[in-house]
């Protein structure tokens, strides 16, 4: 066989024939992974193989990346990010899942599923590069309406500013504007946009109104008894109802794609221009997009780190030591938490969406000895979870 992209390890490789067939297709090994490959139903390049099966497509064809090529893309800028999943060859997986099965090679199979679930690990060292880009195909597929936009043009370091529980009516960009144009009236602003209507969904219950006080309590009684009974008292209650309206629980799926998003924003920080600096604002479960992509870049070890400083709203992430220890090698500058013991949502939502292992930033200080990590106490400013972004202007610190 010639030199061509290997769906296991995604890059050009001589594939070697080590089993020839009659009826089916040859066997080969890549000689960069050691996989076992053969040749894709649609093109030239190699899917994978395996002892008692066989992918009908390579990688592109179902459906796991848009192109070979393109994981190994630079970008001028982070909005451009839609390039490293631009797809090249046609999603022949999709096409089956429509039409329920794909005839190929004069028998009925589905297509893609051959080989079993796909996992995608990503080592450090290949965010920004083709294990970045695999991770980047996969997981925009996986977060609801994921993009980032320029909100305001400007110079210098760049803004990117993350929702967590929104309002109804609250655009992305309302309760940041003051600050951004007291602070960083010159800079570019960017918006990065994840699961806005999951996050609409929880803030409507969380954020106000007899909803909010009913979610609460309820939470709150289950947590204090922490029995199966009140457990059970409390799905009845309170979950079921919620789950009928929105169609799940919203706060363990925004908690798992919260991750997801900040391994994919420090993929797109590594793949843009080196030398682009950012300043990154997160509140609530955007705060926990930015603490992935601060242990995805501090896993980087880059000799210059990319951000620039950091500010942490009410944070829904962990503030332990141990969670936080060689965090800061990512920022050159301060990471500010700005907490409040006034937050209700955080005191009981967060508990028991963590299942009572962890505190939340939002609520104390970052456990850390770093000399980046500053600790903001703002509870006389904000009164509650909802206000950390509006109240912004009155405490912020530089």
């Amino acid at each position: 066989m010639g030199r061509q992209w290997c769906s296991w390890c995604f890059r050009k490789s001589w594939h070697t024939v080590i089993q020839r067939n009659i009826l089916r297709r040859n066997v080969c090994k890549c000689r960069l992974c050691g996989q076992k490959t053969v040749k894709c139903r649609f093109c030239s390049n190699m899917a994978r193989a395996g002892k008692t099966w066989d992918d009908e497509c390579c990688a592109v064809h179902d459906g796991t990346i848009g192109s070979f090529d393109s994981l190994r893309i630079r970008l001028k800028n982070i909005t451009e990010w839609r390039l490293v999943t631009k797809r090249e060859g046609a999603n022949i997986a999709a096409s089956a899942k429509i039409a329920g099965v794909a005839v190929l090679g004069g028998g009925a199979v589905v297509v893609g599923m051959a080989g079993g679930a796909i996992v995608i690990t990503v080592g450090t060292g290949l965010l920004g590069t083709f294990g970045g880009g695999v991770l980047v195909n996969k997981f925009v597929g996986e977060i609801d309406g994921f993009d980032i936009n320029t909100r305001h043009s400007g110079s210098g370091t760049q803004v990117i500013f993350i929702n967590g529980l929104l309002s109804q009516d609250e655009s992305l960009l309302q309760d940041w504007r003051s600050t951004l144009q007291e602070n960083f009236a010159n800079n570019t602003w960017c918006e990065l946009a994840w699961e806005s209507k999951r996050l609409r969904d929880l803030g409507k219950l969380a954020l106000k109104g007899a909803q909010k006080v009913a979610f609460l309590k309820g939470l709150e009684i289950a947590a204090k008894k922490g029995t199966k009974q009140a457990a059970k008292k409390f799905s009845q209650a309170i979950l079921l109802p919620m789950a009928l309206e929105l169609g799940g629980n919203p706060w363990f799926v925004a908690l798992s794609k919260a991750q997801k998003t900040g391994q994919l924003l420090a993929d797109l920080i590594l793949r843009a221009d080196g030398r682009a600096r950012y300043v990154l604002f997160g509140h609530s479960l955007g705060s926990r997009v930015i603490y992935y992509t601060l242990q995805a870049l501090a896993e980087a070890d880059l000799k210059k780190p990319r951000i620039r400083e950091v500010h942490l709203l009410g944070g829904a992430v962990g503030r332990d030591q141990k969670a936080w220890t060689g965090i800061d090698s990512a920022v050159s500058g301060p990471i500010y938490n700005y907490f409040s013991k006034k937050d209700d949502v955080l005191r009981v939502l967060y508990k028991v969406g963590t299942f009572f292992t962890s505190e939340p930033i939002g609520r104390g200080p970052i456990e850390s000895n770093s000399n980046k990590i500053c600790n903001v106490d703002v509870k006389d400013y904000v009164g509650g979870h909802g206000e950390f972004k509006k109240s912004l202007p009155m405490y912020i610190r530089r």
